[in-house]
């Protein structure tokens, strides 16, 4: 048994139990067009094809590489946008990437299970990513395929809210109904938290502009790896701050401290607003009033202040309201 780290294509056909009822023979024509079409397009671009875990009208392939795996996606829904025999079929397809254990020409693991999850989200016709899929394959294929975010949504086996991507070729501007996730799609709560580093306009002025160009990009560096460590549901730049989302304050309140603490070691104080509302979450964007809430915070902190709405302060068991949080406990 060896892990390894694998591209994940499932896809199966939307409404094939009716097919198969209305039109059986048909469809037995269908799928084995449809398992020929399959095979030639996952062989074309370097993908196996694992037919013992295809069930009835579904597919399982595995790739080396993010990128070969969106790129086999796009081409087979173009081929399925046309009939391929006499039913009229379209497919689910969804794509994810993660670790999972080889054995005996099989894989196993917590990722297969995510990518069936996400293709029960699609619509047919649709091809959909996981956000770490469209991270690895964006930067190989944006002159190609055009990958945009779906927004965040909680899905089934994901540790968190997921960002999930629609692959399509570039031209491609057929649109679909929200994706199928039920009780789980629209604005979620969240812990927004804003940062400012204080000071910062007036030191970089000092500075050679390669200096200050080095020093954003070690802000921006460790304010998303602390946010991937705090379980940030999205960490974005601003200049020399940020506005972060966060599924539990708890965890909001402990990034704001360890970048404080960093940005101490450096000479820097910060200030930071802290509030708790209902966002969407959608091509990289915070939306919502509280967005605007936190900002207000974090403009009428006090320089080295954590400035905490009510409803943060109650939500993380700090009770007075004239209580700062301090910094982590080393």
């Amino acid at each position: 048994m060896s892990r390894s780290l694998r591209a994940f294509l499932m896809s199966d056909i939307e409404g094939s139990t009716a097919h198969w009822a209305s039109q059986p023979r048909a469809m037995d024509e269908t799928v084995s067009a449809l398992d020929r079409t399959v095979g030639d397009v996952v062989s074309a671009h370097g993908g196996d094809l694992l037919k013992a875990r295809g069930e009835g009208d579904s597919h399982f392939a595995v790739f080396a590489l993010a990128t070969d795996a969106v790129l086999a996606g796009c081409e087979l829904q173009d081929r399925l946008s046309q009939p391929i025999e006499t039913v009229d079929i379209q497919a689910r397809i969804a794509i994810h990437v993660g670790e999972v254990d080889a054995i005996a020409d099989d894989y196993y693991g917590t990722a297969v299970n995510q990518t069936a999850r996400l293709r029960a989200a699609a619509h047919g016709g649709q091809l959909v990513a996981s956000h770490v899929t469209a991270l690895l394959a964006e930067p190989s294929i944006a002159d190609r395929v055009a990958l945009r975010s779906l927004g965040y949504h909680r899905i089934r086996d994901f540790p968190h809210l997921e960002e999930v991507f629609q692959a399509s070729r570039l031209g491609d501007d057929r649109s679909f109904p929200p994706l199928r996730i039920g009780e789980t799609h629209g604005p979620a709560l969240m812990a927004i938290t804003v940062i400012d580093i204080c000071g910062a306009t007036t030191a970089v002025g000092e500075m050679s502009e390669v200096t200050v160009i080095a020093l954003h990009r070690e802000w921006a560096a460790s304010m998303r790896a602390l946010g991937d460590a705090h379980r940030a549901t999205i960490v974005k730049t601003l200049g020399d701050g940020c506005v972060a989302a966060f599924e539990d304050p708890l965890d909001s309140l402990a990034f704001v401290q360890a970048f404080q603490q960093e940005a101490a070691a450096q000479g820097f104080e910060i200030k930071a607003g802290i509030d708790v509302g209902r966002v969407e979450l959608t091509d990289g964007e915070i939306l919502g009033t509280v967005v605007y809430r936190a900002f207000g915070l974090e403009r009428a902190a006090a320089r080295g202040e954590i400035a905490l709405s009510p409803l943060t302060r109650q939500l993380a068991g700090l009770s007075g309201s004239g209580e700062s949080p301090g910094p982590l406990d080393s």
